[in-house]
């Protein structure tokens, strides 16, 4: 008894299908999956004093505010200080050594938080003057 080794050549491949994949994540807030980053990012700034209410942006109901990327910058001689406080809750408290800034990064699956409630995003400083705040942030 012989063994015959016959080999079949693949199959042409498709044509007219685009071989890109888009990722599309779950959004909890419209039920719906979608791209994790589908409109340009936005940026608000704002030089922080002591003053208890530095605006930096206000969060409307049913828009929430996904915060990915915030840069804080010390322009001052000594360590300072910033609390950055949202209507939802979080707060972030970062210490900033003396001229010098401090980048906090996230992915757009992973934002640093997101704001659901409606109100006004403020920081904080711990002097008068402190330095500037920078975010980065989709409203979705």
């Amino acid at each position: 008894m012989s063994i015959v080794e016959a080999q079949t050549p693949l199959p042409a491949p498709p044509t007219g299908h685009d071989l890109v994949v888009v990722e599309h994540a779950y959004n909890p807030e419209n039920g719906f999956m979608e791209p994790l980053v589908k409109n340009a990012p936005l940026n608000a700034g704002i030089a922080v004093t002591l003053v208890a209410a530095n605006l930096i942006i206000g969060i409307v109901a049913a828009t929430p505010v996904w915060i990915y990327h915030m840069v804080i910058a010390n322009t001052t001689a000594a360590a300072r200080t910033f609390t950055l406080t949202e209507p939802g809750g979080n707060t972030y408290i970062v210490e900033v050594p003396a001229n010098n800034t401090v980048v906090i990064n996230s992915t757009p699956d992973a934002p640093l938080f997101v704001s659901r409630t409606a109100g006004n995003l403020t920081v904080v400083g711990d002097a008068t003057p402190s330095g500037n705040v920078t975010i980065a942030y989709i409203v979705k």
